[in-house]
């Protein structure tokens, strides 16, 4: 509950609702631009599900792997699989073009060495012929070939050679000692064995002859990186069609669609900028940021819906950002820091994971609280004014004829306090809580009354306080006993983009004044032990939030409160008048949820004061303060 709670973030949502209002429309165009060229970019991302590239640099691993491929031969097994007619890999001329094709893989940077069936062969011969190195070739006919390979099984391992040459002589196997450090060298390997394999065997070579666990890896990657446009789309229009659902409105999901898909593009066009390559771990990073960005992307946007049917776009606008921003802005932050964390990873996929999470997460923070408000008011045309001309913003109703309803100028701004701040009335201290431990000891003391009493519902294992937007757009009033205990709590509410809670609970026909010189009073808890006794803490609360009232130049306050009550008032001087209302909507039984007990019990009716018509009986009761 203490989330932005204090002056030091609303000059940074003001300056966000500035900017979005001023540059509206530039800044739609511009993010259209920018997801443009970044999916242009996005086309350069290379697909590499290598093991090696997985680690950093300088990383052991990295290390070992090296000493073993400059001292050894290489780390990777590549297979060239050749498939003809039986006993053709015994004719002499077909063992020279396995000779021919290993020569001509050997001279590959990245083949260290090959081995077949024709090596053997060659050496056989050599042996034969007293082991004279200018022997070691492929003797001339078939049938010698076939006596070498038979005289080798018989005096060994007769299965020896399968896994070079099948028992039919029909297929054969060339093995390569390779150097690749990702799966992109492998893809390019490949395509080069597969070139030198038609070249040397256009019979027996076709599109699967060279294998590895390195190619079936460059094949899931690439089999990765179509899953992964596929996927995304699929989840992408599934959210539309479901925000689109849950708001009854196309409109709606096309809002979304910008924002929520900007921060997965630059994202992928990071990637490919960074030469950050995509893979099983790195792939992920899209369906983290899609997932993050909608949810706080519906939060902003209900909560505009929510508010413009009372005060218009423009306003609603503002104040989302001012209240539901917040959360958004901090739980925003947390995330990227968190992910952030990870960048130190010396496991390189960890790190990249980390770095382009925190980045892309930004980017979809960034496109909540910039880009869907200005997208919001460019479609209501509040991009093409500025402060020094404002449109008009959706009247309030009035109940008096030829009462024009002036623009609500007050965003949230400081209310004024008067002075003094504290007054003994009847031997009760009753004062405005300025101060954040002040007001909430006001939030918790109003809970415990109005639980107690069953007009809410206890909230188990949360914070103990009752506390709403409208608390931010006025001031709280407390009483004290002579101990300085609490014994009394009430708020005025000044205008603001937040309109009246009176408006959520009431449909309210009219109202007797301009919106900018209409407050509300309400929130009013008495304790227990003074409820029905001495009116001292109630009389001293009214007589500050009639103070707190004139002073922020308000004529008229409005408020709902049971008739007994308003009777009591009444007697006392503090004339009300019921508001003119009519059966309450949908959305307002909705926002009466959270009080059904307070509704059914006390029925309270929607009334106003004029504050000057009543300031006689508060100045008397003044003096006896």
């Amino acid at each position: 509950g203490l989330l932005g709670d204090g002056p030091r973030l609303r000059p940074v949502f003001a300056g966000l609702y500035r900017f979005a209002e001023r540059f509206a429309r530039p800044i739609v165009a511009a993010s259209v631009i920018l997801v443009a060229v970044a999916a242009g970019l996005a086309t350069q991302l290379v697909v590499d599900s290598s093991g090696p590239n997985a680690f950093a640099e300088d990383s052991r691993f990295r290390r070992s792997a090296a000493f073993y491929r400059e001292h050894l031969s290489g780390d990777v097994i590549e297979n060239v699989y050749l498939r003809g007619a039986p006993g053709v890999f015994t004719d002499p001329e077909r063992l020279r073009r396995l000779q021919a094709f290993q020569a001509d893989a050997e001279a590959l940077d990245a083949v260290d060495n090959t081995l077949s069936i024709a090596d053997y062969v060659a050496l056989m011969n050599r042996a034969v012929h007293s082991d004279d190195p200018r022997q070691e070739v492929i003797p001339e006919s078939a049938a010698a070939v076939a006596q070498f390979l038979l005289l080798y099984e018989s005096s060994g391992d007769p299965t020896e050679f399968d896994d070079l040459i099948d028992p039919h002589r029909g297929e054969t196997r060339i093995v390569l000692n390779a150097t690749v450090l990702s799966s992109r060298e492998s893809a390019a390997l490949r395509a080069r064995l597969e070139t030198l394999a038609r070249e040397h065997f256009p019979e027996e070579s076709d599109a699967t002859s060279v294998l590895s666990t390195e190619i079936l890896l460059s094949k899931a990657a690439d089999a990765l990186a179509v899953e992964q446009v596929r996927s995304l789309a699929g989840a992408w229009l599934l959210i539309l069609l479901g925000v689109a659902l849950a708001f009854r409105s196309v409109r709606a999901a096309l809002l979304l669609g910008l924002p929520n898909g900007l921060p997965v593009v630059v994202g992928f066009a990071a990637m490919a900028v960074c030469d950050i390559t995509l893979r099983d771990v790195t792939s992920v990073i899209a369906v983290t940021t899609l997932g993050l960005a909608v949810d706080s992307t519906v939060h902003l946007l209900h909560s505009v819906r929510r508010r413009e049917a009372g005060v218009g776009r423009r306003e609603a606008v503002e104040a989302t950002l001012r209240t539901t921003g917040r959360p958004v802005l901090v739980t925003g932050a947390a995330v990227v820091v968190g992910f952030a964390v990870l960048g130190l990873s010396g496991f390189r996929v960890v790190s990249d994971f980390g770095v382009l999470t925190a980045f892309a997460i930004a980017c979809a923070l960034a496109a909540d609280l910039v880009l869907l408000p200005a997208q919001l008011l460019a479609g209501s045309g509040g991009a093409a004014r500025s402060r020094a001309d404002p449109a008009p913003s959706p009247r309030i109703p009035t109940r008096a004829a030829g009462v024009r309803a002036l623009e609500v100028e007050r965003v949230l701004a400081p209310a004024v306090v008067p002075s003094p701040k504290e007054i003994v009335f009847d031997g009760f201290r009753v004062g405005y809580a300025t101060e954040l431990g002040e007001q909430l000891d006001a939030f918790r003391f109003r809970y415990g009354v109005f639980v107690e009493h069953g007009y809410i519902e206890a909230q188990p294992g949360a914070d103990p306080m009752l506390r709403d937007p409208y608390d931010d757009a006025g001031v709280q009033v407390v009483a004290r006993d002579g101990e300085g205990a609490l014994v009394g709590a009430a708020r005025i509410v000044l205008p603001s983009v937040l309109g009246l809670q009176t408006s959520q609970l009431f449909h309210v026909l009219g109202y007797p004044t301009a919106p900018d010189r209409l407050g509300e009073v309400g929130r009013l808890a008495i304790s227990t032990d003074r409820r029905g006794g001495g009116r001292g803490p109630l009389l001293g609360m009214i007589q500050l939030i009639h103070r707190g009232l004139r002073a922020n130049a308000l004529t008229h306050a409005v408020a709902f409160m049971p008739g007994g009550l308003i009777a009591s008032l009444n007697a006392i001087g503090c004339v009300s008048h019921d508001l003119e209302t009519g059966p309450p909507t949908p959305a307002i039984l909705h926002h009466r949820e959270g009080m059904r007990g307070y509704f059914a019990e006390q029925r309270p009716r929607a009334v106003y004061f004029d504050l000057l018509e009543i300031e006689a009986a508060v100045e008397g009761w003044g003096r006896r303060c």
